[in-house]
């Protein structure tokens, strides 16, 4: 999508060509003006549309052929000549290494001081023509450089990011690699040593062979209760969602307040609850458009309450697409209800029947 974006923004530059035909507007102008002017033109949008794309020595000739045309058009439309000259400017921002685009600014300005003394048949209109191009190739350069350095850190913040990502799949193979040699080493090597002795004794000790085959009967649930803590691990508490959402709010610029600590809470419910945060907290960032946000979890006499609240733009009318039908669900397999209100911004509420009734729960 980068792509057509520059693409669009190169064609919106374009409309500055304006600017060089004011003077033909006066009395004075000839046919041959009017002539040189929109073939210079038509070259210049030409040169200027290959130049958006092009980097290192393709950039850098297209700007000199850039300011070439501005000079070739100077005998006859001094207006068009500036102009190419502060679009070559603005485009020169864009020459990496930084050392390479500053040298190329002084050149072009250079070429304004040059170009300027044939513009006007006075000093005074010279020195006014001279200073205004001056400043402006000066402007377009220093916002190329602006817009440049903005690219240049969202790639690198997109890049960290992957990173990051990468490093986190690293993390988590590892940690699931070590947990199950931590959970299942030990207890698989058991159950083989005891399922070998009880085939041993099936025969000359038929009731030692029992005893160790319901002792491998208990040492495989024992795993298997074990192994299930550790998935449900890997999907993650309520204490790590909050974690994450604090993260993730603050990296998008989002002050956020939540509890400094939690109330107990039945697996069943934190599961869930942590679901219902992670949706809420990407919500908030995708679409609340908020700068502040609170989060709050109580243990009340009526239940469990979960309450997410922003100061944002509200719900609007996409409201069932955010994602809001999955978080009804979740909580309603919970026995429990979702409220919504508006004005100003998004509250949240989830509330869970209390814990002491969890049996009746179906998670």
């Amino acid at each position: 999508m980068g792509a057509p974006r520059r693409d669009l923004r190169a064609y919106f530059s374009l409309a500055y060509l304006f600017l060089g035909f004011i003077p033909l507007l006066y009395p004075g102008s000839t046919w041959l003006n009017w002539a040189g002017s929109l073939v210079a033109a038509g070259v210049f949008a030409s040169v200027y549309l290959r130049a958006f794309p092009a980097r290192s020595r393709a950039l850098m000739g297209y700007i000199l052929l850039m300011a070439l045309l501005g000079l070739l058009t100077l005998p006859f439309n001094s207006w068009l000549t500036g102009t190419f000259i502060i679009s070559a400017a603005g485009r020169a921002a864009e020459l990496e290494p930084i050392f390479l685009a500053r040298r190329m600014i002084a050149c072009l300005l250079l070429v304004c001081t040059g170009a300027a003394f044939f513009t006007a048949p006075n000093w005074w209109g010279r020195i006014i023509t001279l200073l205004l191009w001056v400043f402006f190739c000066i402007l377009a350069w220093l916002t190329g450089l602006y817009m440049v350095e903005r690219q240049r850190y969202a790639r690198r913040l997109e890049q960290a990011r992957e990173e990051n990502q990468r490093l986190a799949v690293i993390a988590e193979r590892e940690r699931i690699a070590r947990d199950l040699h931590d959970v299942l080493g030990h207890t698989l090597s058991l159950i083989v040593l005891k399922a070998e002795l009880a085939r041993k004794l099936s025969e000359k000790a038929p009731d030692r062979a029992a005893r160790e085959m319901a002792e491998v009967e208990r040492v495989a649930r024992e795993a298997l209760a074990q192994v299930r803590e550790v998935v449900r691990g890997y999907r993650g508490g309520l204490a790590d969602e909050l974690k994450q959402a604090k993260v993730a709010l603050e990296s998008a610029g989002i002050q956020v307040q939540m509890p400094d600590a939690l109330p107990a809470l039945p697996p069943a419910y934190e599961g869930g609850l942590a679901l219902v945060l992670r949706e809420a907290v990407t919500n908030v960032i995708r679409h609340s458009g908020a700068s502040r946000v609170q989060i709050r979890l109580e243990a009340l006499p009526d239940g469990v309450r979960l309450s997410v609240e922003d100061n944002g733009r509200g719900l609007g009318a996409g409201a069932e697409g955010n994602g809001i039908l999955g978080m009804q669900q979740r909580v309603g397999a919970l026995g429990g209800t979702l409220l919504f209100e508006e004005g100003p911004g998004t509250r949240l509420h989830v509330v869970l029947p209390p814990v002491e009734r969890r049996d009746r729960v179906v998670a």
